[in-house]
């Protein structure tokens, strides 16, 4: 039979929102590899999200943002832009960070044009928050980027915005993702920055929530360091690699992550977790930061199942 094993806890920590409350817990976990690599080969057969009816539109991306009023500190960026010789239909909804809808806004990108908005100058005259999520659905398919500006450590980071659930392309939004991330050695300026996106969520309280979220971590020799659960009530997060590293024990540089979303299906594989209220898909942009004035941004992949090809981001 199978081996189930979630040993022992051993470190945790509490990392305190703005206002002061507790809305992030990660632990350390110990798994038996073999039972990691069993539940891997399963998990893979539900990674990607399916296809939309028909084939056509509406098409839909997800932007995670934060922004301030002052014009010295971090804003967000967003362009549209319309590659169709017919003008193009776009709605905006924007949701606070704990996913709770705030605000809409429709406009239309003439043929061929584009539209480029700071979020900033949005705050005031629309009321949207300072931090949230921006989903961006459009009748046509278009092209949408996001750039986030640090005007105090006089840096920015752009990509292509993540694809949302509604369209006939695949979704950025699955169950398993993997990346590379990298530690700062204690400098700041250095390391790999992750902002993740959740569809739900699952609370912060580890005596009473399901994880929210499970990130394993591998060598460069690609032996498993070991795993860190993570709870949190929030949609949209930022997340230090140098902090998921020190609760994984993981001393070295360069190192790929596997990140899953929690379901009732990982669950019922390691004893301890609880299985969520509702199964958690991720998405999420990761920001490897190269020094004090570079750094660049790109989608976090899709864990593909063997034998399947990646998708162009430019289709």
């Amino acid at each position: 039979p199978m081996k189930k094993t979630c040993l022992a806890v051993l470190c945790l920590c509490l990392l305190a929102s703005s206002a002061g409350a507790t809305d992030l817990v990660m632990k350390r976990i110990d798994v038996d590899p073999e039972t990691l690599a069993a539940a891997s080969s399963l998990l893979e057969r539900t990674t990607l999200m399916p296809e939309g009816a028909n084939g056509v539109g509406p098409y839909e991306w997800l932007v995670m943002y934060w922004t301030s009023l002052s014009f010295t500190q971090t804003t967000t960026l967003f362009a549209l832009t319309n590659c169709n010789d017919v003008a193009v239909g776009v709605t905006l909804y924007f949701y606070d960070i704990f996913g709770i809808f705030v605000f809409q806004h429709t406009l239309t990108i003439p043929a061929n044009g584009v539209r480029t908005v700071n979020l900033r100058d949005w705050i005031t005259p629309f009321g949207i928050p300072l931090e949230g999520l921006l989903r961006i659905v459009a009748d046509q398919k278009i092209l949408v980027e996001d750039l986030m500006v640090d005007t105090e450590q006089g840096r920015s980071s752009g990509q292509l915005s993540l694809k949302g659930f509604l369209g006939h392309y695949r979704s950025d939004v699955a169950a398993v993702l993997v990346a590379r991330a990298s530690r700062g050695g204690g400098v700041t300026a250095l390391g790999t920055m992750f902002n993740f996106f959740f569809t739900a969520p699952q609370g912060p309280d580890p005596d009473e929530d399901p994880a929210t979220f499970i990130i394993f971590i591998y060598d460069t020799e690609g032996v498993l360091v070991g795993g860190v659960a993570v709870w949190v009530n929030k949609m949209v997060v930022k997340l230090d690699f140098e902090e998921i590293a020190v609760f994984a024990g993981f001393a070295g540089i360069d190192a790929k992550l596997v990140i899953w979303g929690n379901s009732a299906f990982f669950a019922s594989f390691f004893e301890g977790f609880l299985p969520p209220s509702v199964d958690v898909g991720i998405a999420g942009v990761v920001i490897y930061n190269s020094g004090p004035t570079f750094n660049f941004g790109d989608r976090i992949k899709v864990k593909e199942p063997a034998g399947e090809g990646v998708e162009s981001p430019f289709e």
